[in-house]
């Protein structure tokens, strides 16, 4: 178990942490030597911006009306294998 762990620590832990405390600075790959620390600034940022919440609404009626219709079809798919009589 404990090798285990270690793996999972590496390959999903690591580099989830080092993103999280990278988005806590305004980070530029072009301009490396001016990060600056900047706490919860730009998430403060988006939860503010219109254009995030538009995108945000767009991507749950997406999410809710491609659900219904994959649930939908193949309840009927599973239906009519159901009904279906054998050779």
């Amino acid at each position: 178990m404990a090798p285990l762990l270690t793996v999972f620590v590496a390959a999903i832990g690591y580099p989830l942490l080092s993103s999280f405390l990278l988005s806590l600075t305004n980070y530029r790959i072009t301009r490396r030597d001016e990060t600056k620390f900047v706490a919860f600034a730009q998430y403060q940022d988006v939860l503010q911006d219109h254009a995030y919440w538009s995108a945000l609404a767009v991507t749950g009626t997406f999410i809710v009306l491609a659900v219904i219709l994959e649930l939908s079809i193949g309840l009927m798919i599973a239906l009519a294998l159901q009904n279906q009589k054998r050779f």
